[in-house]
């Protein structure tokens, strides 16, 4: 075989095969594609499958499923705004997190960017950022759509609401105001915009309009629960309480309502005494049993029911109430704890420890088991365990403001009984400070003040609290206690007479005002007035059992005290009047008569008090015993002691008027008025025989007798006879005519009295008395208000200072009208000045000014007193017992 070389061999060539690579790359290509058919195909079945069942799953309210298919759905299909909308709305219909609202509205943002024409999107996104509570996030939307769509109430409600929060309150009201003008506005507009009306501008009565515009035009629960919500706010309880019953009525269940609907209650039976708080919590307790007889598992209602049977003293209700709750449900633990609290409440200490002890430690925060502990620490006076405990729950609980506050009081009350007086003022300061509003706060620190005896700091606390029910009583009381314990030129009684004032009073109880009233008359040295003052009280309110009781703690010990008392005062100055008075008053309550004849006897013959005249010592037994008998007469009627001061005091005006003709006219009056007036007109005839007595002081005495003798057969004739003789025997004494002129009046005979007026007033003479009766006469007889107003200021010119005048003169500008300046005058009358008339005219303004109370008062006290008043006077009395519906007394002074 011939040898070739490699150099000389033949070459051969590697060639690609285009055919089988083409065959091989479409073959690639081909089953690419079907592979991705095939994938396409699955992706969508799956799709498909996915958003079908998550529709199906929507319409059967199945939202967890829902959203789970949906979110699976969107990682096939990332670019689906259609299922990215469904997923925003269901995280913002059914999401109770702030998480979840937040990704729907990141979304929704995302949605917004696609597509910025999306006013319904702005809307949602508006409604998240307000649950959200960022409201800056919404400003944006909302100014787009203020200028979009202004006739959107929903707009300018929210865009109120971004600018209230950020402060700026005019553009709020401005935004508010705009949202209830328009189409089905919201109804928490008109409560917003109710608030700054009465916040920034001040207007309540134009923020109520608003609100009962809302209840006309959309009487529903909810506009109810806002009106009674501002009537709250505004411190009006009683008028929100109808508004929550109505809504209650269409939404018996409702929490919110039922809980404001109790704290309506609970406040106005705070404001108002006389509010029937037990009538309305009944009512409530009737509505929570029902609605818990359907539903029993409302821990809330029932927490209410429990809350309303204890405000009403059914205290075993309350309780069964919780433990039956916690029957149906053992994991219901905020039930248990208020179960402890009410066990504590209760006394039933062992009970409230076993429940304590149910509790599983993890399931109430640290700070509320901290305080229920310090609760039961303090049930067993374990006073320093439950400092600790206490101490303890307001670190754990500072947020919870209500165990807080309630921690701080526990923590002071232990402190004070610790004996830490020191502590105690600290802790009450410090609950003070934390929250001023806090009533029980102010009141434990003015207890802690008076423990620690530093008096001024705690009368000082109790100034703040005069709102407070018992507070103006128990202040008024304490500041008559400091004042006694200063020395007398320190001591003012300006501040307690103006806490136990009657106009407009801040003691409201009349029973508790007229008895510290008396307390103060006492404190200040007015024994008889304090006296007088609770007799007037036993009669104008004999219902109340505590003027009964004061007026037997003069018969007791009590009252030896007080005349002990009372004779030191006599010590001091034998001639106060109030003094003896008060020794007789005192005596007289006891019945002790043997010893109010002693006192008397000595009296009158000089064994005691020897430093006194006899004149005076005949006075003030007459005075003294004249007063206690017409006391005790218009009280408890005629009895063997008032006799025996009548006695008395009829013998001493005897003396006293043989001694000086001047006790002559009050010995006439005594004995017309308590024994006859044939014994007086034989006195005075016996007097007139012997020229011992001055035709003025005769006319007095006849007078009073004319007065007091209408039943007495010719006797007014011999009377109207004298007092002509002692006119014709002194003509120019014009004295004697203005007597004879009252007689007159006493007859009704006002044509005569008015000639003989005419007399006085005439030829330039000035009597001012003589105008004053005319004046009384076109009031009485003439009924002319004008002509008594012109008469009565020329009384007044000739005769400033006189009571008679300026009686008269306060009338005629009641009648006509000028009340304000009628009570001026009447008032300024000095106490010691003021006549049976005086009181009634000053009655019959009072009544014109509608101030009944102080007037029925008046009246009630004059009844007594009628025979002391011309005719006229007495039907205008009448007039005033019939429209101030006084009852007429059984006995009055003669």
């Amino acid at each position: 075989m011939p040898h070739t070389s490699p150099e000389n061999a033949p070459s051969t060539k590697r060639v690609l095969n285009l055919k089988a690579v083409l065959a091989l790359v479409a073959g690639g290509t081909l089953l690419t594609i079907l592979t991705g058919w095939i994938h396409a195909g699955q992706v969508v079945r799956t799709s498909n499958y996915l958003k079908t069942t998550a529709e199906q799953a929507l319409a059967e309210d199945d939202h967890n499923r829902a959203f789970d298919l949906f979110e699976q759905y969107l990682v096939l299909n990332p670019r689906d705004t259609e299922v990215e909308e469904q997923i925003s709305r269901l995280l913002e219909d059914h999401g109770s997190s702030a998480k979840t609202l937040l990704r729907a509205f990141q979304i929704n943002e995302r949605l917004l960017l696609d597509d910025k024409s999306r006013d319904d999107l702005r809307l949602r996104q508006i409604r998240i950022s307000d649950r959200l509570g960022r409201y800056s996030d919404a400003a944006v939307h909302l100014k787009t759509l203020r200028d979009k769509r202004t006739d959107l109430a929903e707009v300018w409600h929210f865009s109120g609401i971004v600018a209230k929060d950020t402060g700026d309150f005019a553009n709020a009201q401005k935004y508010f105001t705009k949202a209830v003008s328009l189409e089905d506005p919201m109804p928490e507009s008109f409560e917003y915009l109710a608030e700054l009306i009465t916040s920034e501008a001040k207007d309540p009565i134009e923020a109520e309009r608003l609100l009962g515009h809302l209840v006309a035009d959309d009487d529903s629960a909810k506009s109810r629960r806002i009106r009674a919500s501002w009537m709250l706010q505004a411190n009006r309880p009683s008028d929100a309480i109808p508004d929550l019953w109505t809504a209650l009525n269409e939404e018996p269940d409702d929490v919110r309502l039922n809980a404001m609907l109790l704290k309506a209650v609970r406040l106005a039976a705070n404001e108002d005494h006389s509010f029937n708080a037990a009538d309305q919590y009944q009512k409530i307790i009737v509505n929570l049993n029902g609605v818990l007889s359907d539903m029993p598992d409302k821990t809330r209602l029932r927490l209410y029911l429990s809350s309303a049977l204890w405000a009403t003293g059914e205290r075993n209700a309350a309780i069964g109430n919780l433990e039956y709750g916690i029957e149906r449900d053992p994991r219901q633990f905020e039930l248990h704890e208020v179960l402890v609290d009410y066990l504590v409440s209760d006394r039933q200490y062992d009970r409230a420890q076993q429940i304590f002890d149910q509790i599983p430690k993890k399931v109430v925060e640290r700070g509320r088991r901290e305080f229920m502990r310090g609760r039961l620490l303090m049930s067993q006076k374990n006073w320093k365990d439950a400092i600790n405990a206490f101490e303890l729950a307001l670190g754990f609980a500072h947020h919870d403001a209500n165990i807080t506050s309630r921690a701080r009081v526990c923590l002071a009350l232990c402190r004070r009984e610790s004996g830490d007086d020191v502590a105690a003022m600290h802790a009450y300061r410090s609950l003070v400070q934390a929250n001023p509003e806090f009533e029980g706060g102010r009141l434990g620190m003015a207890s802690a003040y008076l423990r620690a005896d530093q008096i001024p700091l705690a009368i000082a606390e109790y100034r703040q609290l005069l709102h407070v029910e018992g507070v103006p009583e128990f202040l008024a009381n304490l500041m008559i206690r400091h004042n006694l314990s200063q020395p007398s030129a320190s001591r003012d009684w300006t501040e307690v007479t103006e806490l136990l004032r009657n106009d407009n009073p801040i003691v409201t109880d009349d029973v508790q005002r007229v008895l510290l009233q008396a307390d103060l008359l006492f404190a200040q040295g007015h024994p008889a007035q304090a006296m007088d003052q609770l007799d007037k009280a036993a009669r104008n309110m004999p219902e109340r059992e505590e003027i009964q009781r004061a007026l037997q703690r003069l018969s007791s010990v009590h009252g030896n005290q007080l005349q002990d008392r009372v004779l030191k005062v006599l010590d001091e100055d034998a001639r106060n009047i109030e003094a003896h008075i008060s020794v007789l008053r005192l005596q007289v309550a006891r019945e002790d008569v043997s010893d109010m004849v002693t006192w008397l006897d000595n009296l009158i013959s000089g064994q005691s008090y020897e430093t006194l005249s006899e004149a005076e010592r005949l006075r003030i037994v007459a005075e003294a015993a004249t007063s206690v008998a017409d006391a005790e007469i218009a009280t408890r009627g005629i009895r063997e002691p008032t006799q025996t001061l009548l006695s008395y005091a009829a013998e001493a005006r005897r003396r006293l008027a043989s001694i000086s003709p001047q006790h002559m006219y009050g010995y006439i009056r005594f004995l017309a008025l308590h024994q006859s007036v044939e014994t007086g007109v034989e006195v005075i005839e016996a007097a007139a025989a012997d020229n011992r007595l001055s035709n003025d002081v005769l006319a007095r005495c006849w007078l009073e007798c004319f007065r007091h003798g209408a039943a007495v057969q010719g006797l007014r004739d011999r009377i109207d006879k004298k007092l002509i003789d002692l006119i014709r025997a002194e003509p120019t004494n014009e004295f004697l005519r203005l007597t004879y002129v009252n007689a007159l009046i006493a007859t009704e005979d006002y044509p005569k009295a008015e000639k003989w007026l005419a007399q006085l007033t005439q030829g330039g003479r000035h009597n001012g008395r003589a105008y004053g009766r005319l004046a009384w006469l076109a009031l009485f007889v003439d009924n002319d208000p004008s002509k008594a107003l012109g008469l009565s200021a020329q009384a007044v010119r000739r005769s400033p200072g006189t009571t008679k005048v300026r009686n008269v003169r306060g009338l005629a500008l009641a009648e006509s009208n000028q009340v304000a300046a009628a009570l001026d005058v009447l008032m300024t009358i000095p106490p010691e000045n003021r006549t049976t008339a005086s009181h009634l005219y000053t009655a019959r303004a009072l009544s014109l000014a509608e101030r009944n109370s102080e007037a029925t008062d008046l009246v009630r006290e004059l009844s007594y007193h009628e025979s002391q008043l011309d005719p006229a006077e007495v039907r205008l009395l009448h007039e005033l017992q019939r429209t101030l519906n006084v009852e007429p007394p059984r006995m009055t002074l003669r």
